[in-house]
Order: structure tokens, then C-alpha cells, then sequence
């Protein structure tokens, strides 16, 4: 990790610690009210009305009071943790393109078309796609773009009383990347984790075993040439695939297609988490710094910007 690196992730703790100091004294104003609540209706039990010896109305406004003012400062404090953990992650993110992907092309609100979520058919039809953080550039020369997805299947229950409800259900979350490289492989390799939610449409793809037996217990392998498997997979991309597989919190699935290389990280947004509570340092945040520098780590692990993968590469 570079000098300023350290530096911001130096500034980020400063922070850290004034937010989560912040953070403390409200959820602690708020637990008061709380039991201030629980006082004043110890209070109401206690001590009718003077007047017609049914409960307090003074008392039981005042309870009812203090529990609302205690729920906005309970919401307040989750508010302020969320705004800080986003600060945090947009800052790293900030840095890290300016770093590795000058020039990047950055719109929060988009993300990659239908066409790109649906080609390499890592999950099933949805009923409705969510997207943000779209982000195009290149690293090494290999143009990239990548982009947020959550996807939701339309589903109705019934109750057994004749009541049905309809709602949308989210069953897919994460990060697509693709990939676009010169050299036409005419074939289709697909890596995926196993014990994932991925779809098992195997459109003519016949499964390959690799001779890395860990691997293979960890990954499905589907290919319409066994041949390209192994000129693509070698033992040392295959060593980096397991190694980056542990980065994420979630499921990996990988497919090249031709020219181009999907890679999805269902991950629900898991891998980026952070923890108001626990100090910043290199150690804690070299995770999250190495998935937000995904990109380009992939074209490093992967070999994309080898011969091999470049326009008149030559036979296999």
C-alpha cells in the first residue's frame, strides 16, 4: 500500500473516531429517554390522577414522549453511522480511481445494460433490474466497465385466508464486470462456485475437470471446448481464482465469451462492509481497498493483457 494510501487511511481513522464518538453520545442521550420512559410509566402505575383515580394523563404523555424523542435519536445515530461508512468507501473509491483508472467514466445512477447482466446467463429471468455505480475506463489497455446489479423476481403468497400478497424479492446482488479483449476465442469457458445461486443452463457447454483437484470441489467448470479450458486456466490462474475467491464475502462465477470476460461477484454488498466501531488501519482496510481495485486486480490474475489474449495472438 502506497504513502497516500497510508496518509488517507491515517485522515479516515481521525474521523472514524470523531464519528464514532459522535454516534456514541447520541445512542446514549437516546437510551436515557428510554429510561426516562420507563420511570414515568413506573410513575403512571404508581400514582393515579388525584382527581378521578385513573392513571395519569401527565405521566403517560411525558412516557410517550420520551420514547418517541429516544426512537429519532435511536434513527438519528444509525443515520449518522450510515453517512460515515458511505464518506469512508466513496473516499477509497476516490482514490483508487485516480490511482489505477485516471479518466474513468463515472455515473452513480447508471449501470450496465440489460444486454451485458443477461449475456453470460449467470442467473435466472428476473422481473425487475436495479442498478447503480456504473463505472467505465481501462487498465493495461484492456477496456473494462462494471457496474452494481440487484435483481428481483416478481412473487406472489397467499395466507391461506384468501389474502394474497405480491411483492418483489430480491435473489441476485452485487458486482458485474466486463471485459474486452482482442483476441477471438471462438469458445465459451464459464467458472462457477459451487455452492452459489447461479442458473445451470448449460446451453450445449459440456463440464471440464481441471487437474487442480481443490479447485475443482470449489468451482463448476463448463466449456464448449475442453481445449480452451486449459489454455486459459492455467495452475496459476486457477491458484489466483481460489485467492481472490476469499476476498469477496460472497459467490464468484467467471465466463469468457469470444472476445469478452464477465465476471459477476454476488457478494449482497457484503464485501465492502465497515464497522464504525473497530480503528481503521492498513491491516482492516486492505480488503475493501483490494475489492474496490477489482479492475484491475482481474486484469493482473487473469493475464488479459498477455499475448495471448491480444488480437493475432496465433493458434492455441
Amino acid at each position: 500500500m502506497d504513502e497516500k494510501m497510508q496518509k488517507l487511511i491515517s485522515a479516515l481513522e481521525i474521523g472514524r473516531k470523531k464519528a464514532a464518538k459522535k454516534v456514541l453520545i447520541v445512542s446514549l442521550i437516546g437510551a436515557g429517554f428510554f429510561v426516562l420512559a420507563i420511570a414515568f410509566l413506573l410513575l403512571l402505575a404508581m400514582i393515579p390522577s388525584s382527581s378521578t383515580g385513573e392513571l395519569n394523563p401527565a405521566f403517560l404523555f411525558a412516557s410517550l414522549a420520551f420514547i418517541v424523542v429516544g426512537i429519532i435519536l435511536v434513527i438519528v445515530a444509525v443515520a449518522l453511522s450510515k453517512s460515515f461508512k458511505k464518506k469512508t468507501i466513496d473516499a477509497l473509491k476516490e482514490e483508487i480511481r485516480n490511482e489505477l483508472f485516471p479518466g474513468a467514466i463515472v455515473r452513480p445512477k447508471d449501470g450496465l445494460s440489460p444486454a451485458l447482466i443477461n449475456k453470460p446467463a449467470f442467473f435466472q429471468n428476473y422481473d425487475r433490474y436495479l442498478y447503480r455505480d456504473f463505472m467505465s475506463s481501462n487498465y493495461k489497455g484492456i477496456p473494462f466497465e462494471k457496474g452494481h446489479y440487484e435483481l428481483q423476481r416478481l412473487e406472489t403468497h397467499s395466507d391461506g385466508h384468501g389474502h394474497t400478497t405480491t411483492q418483489y424479492v430480491t435473489f441476485a446482488m452485487g458486482t458485474m464486470y466486463h471485459y474486452s479483449f482482442g483476441r477471438q476465442l471462438g469458445q465459451i469457458v464459464k467458472v462457477l462456485e459451487k455452492d452459489g445461486m447461479f442458473f445451470i443452463g448449460k446451453n450445449g457447454l459440456t463440464k471440464v475437470e481441471t487437474e487442480f483437484i481443490q479447485f475443482n470441489k470449489k468451482f463448476m467448470v463448463l466449456a464448449s471446448d475442453e481445449t480452451t479450458v486449459f489454455y486459459i486456466l492455467t495452475p496459476q490462474v486457477q491458484e489466483k481464482i481460489m485467492e481472490e475467491e476469499k476476498t469477496f464475502k460472497g459467490h464468484f462465477y467467471m465466463a469468457y465469451m469470444d472476445d469478452e470476460l464477465f465476471i459477476a461477484v454476488d457478494d449482497n454488498d457484503s464485501s465492502y462492509s465497515i464497522s464504525i466501531r473497530k480503528p481503521f488501519t492498513e491491516e482492516s482496510l486492505t480488503p475493501i481497498v483490494k475489492c474496490l481495485a477489482m479492475p484491475a486486480v482481474f486484469v493482473n490474475d487473469l493475464d488479459l493483457d498477455t499475448p495471448k489474449f491480444q488480437k493475432n495472438a496465433g493458434t492455441k
